[in-house]
């Protein structure tokens, strides 16, 4: 049981984050007004998000970012079947994706309580380095916490947003009143920012993937090569001997880390840049399924429509009417 003096302090503690949180929720509600969807700040890697109404699931390749929700909720997914990974975010919740992993996500918001968040994406090289120098200073990195959830993805994670996190993005956000002040400072703030992400509760996350001997690293090599070009075919032999694992052991750290097996995870990127092209390129889906790879038509609007829920052109069609 707390002492007096420990719950007072603790109350104290919770009322300051509570006023930080307020504070950005301000901040981002009035850099974002008039807009919708996700829009890069003044501050260079740091976004805002508004949506004034509900929105079904959606599919995109989330890359590593780490990000706070301020207003409404929204629901993740990540990875298929028996190995999905479901998020339930709301308020003061915060997310740290650690890798490029494909996802789905639904939203709730209202014109009257618009969903609201501030993401910033992380730099590898930036992790990388800092990871580098606390190992040569024996400042060291984290073990792994106990009290995440159990499960099968080590890809993301969701959390209450911590003080010094926060502290972070909030400074970032109060950037956008002193632009003279970005050049010098935002990158000052957001390399603290990967420093504190490393040596805190979301740390074993990182840690694992910047680590020379870990097989997550090796992995990690694995979604690099499978991104540089889709329409190769692959072979997930050739994939585990470029990055020095066996084949076993690449299917199962990948499964772990991703949601997906590699070949369920090519298909993903592959059928996302096929939208992406039919989207913002105007190709047809024909063209655009043989520009990923795909040697049947037919099998690409089945693959699709499985994905989206609906066949390329009609999906097509009613992004491009939002």
């Amino acid at each position: 049981m707390l002492s007096h003096e420990e719950a007072y302090l603790r109350e104290r503690e919770n009322a300051g984050l509570v006023a930080m949180l307020d504070e950005l929720r301000e901040l981002v509600d009035r850099q974002s007004a008039g807009t919708t969807g996700v829009v890069e700040s003044p501050v260079p890697g740091f976004h805002t998000v508004r949506l004034e109404k509900s929105c079904g699931t959606e599919h995109c390749l989330e890359r590593p970012l780490f990000s706070i929700i301020l207003q409404g909720s929204k629901h993740m997914t990540c990875g298929l079947k028996e190995n999905a990974r479901d998020f339930s975010l709301r308020a003061g919740n915060s997310l740290l994706v650690s890798i490029d992993v494909p996802a789905s996500s639904a939203i709730l918001a209202s014109r009257e309580t618009p969903f609201l968040a501030a993401f910033i994406h992380l730099d590898k090289k930036t992790l990388l380095d800092l990871s580098l120098r606390m190992s040569e200073t024996q400042s060291g990195l984290p073990a792994a916490r106990q009290d995440f959830e159990k499960g099968d993805f080590d890809g993301a994670a969701v959390d209450m947003v911590d003080e010094d996190l926060l502290s972070c993005m909030l400074r970032l956000a109060r950037l956008w009143n002193k632009p003279e002040q970005i050049a010098v400072r935002a990158p000052i703030i957001a390399a603290e920012l990967h420093y504190v992400l490393l040596c805190g509760r979301y740390g074993h996350l990182l840690q694992s993937l910047y680590r020379r001997d870990s097989q997550n690293s090796a992995a990690v090599q694995a979604i690099a090569l499978l991104k540089q070009d889709l329409a190769n075919p692959l072979r997930v032999n050739e994939l585990a001997r470029k990055v020095n694992m066996s084949v076993s052991s690449l299917h199962r750290h990948f499964k772990q880390l991703t949601g997906y097996s590699p070949l369920q995870y090519r298909k993903q990127l592959r059928l996302l840049e096929a939208r992406r092209l039919m989207f913002t390129e105007n190709e047809q889906a024909a063209s655009a399924a043989m520009s990923v790879g795909y040697e049947s038509v037919t099998q690409f609007n089945r693959d699709y429509k499985r994905m989206f829920g609906e066949p390329p052109h009609k999906n097509i069609r009613r992004l491009q009417a939002v």
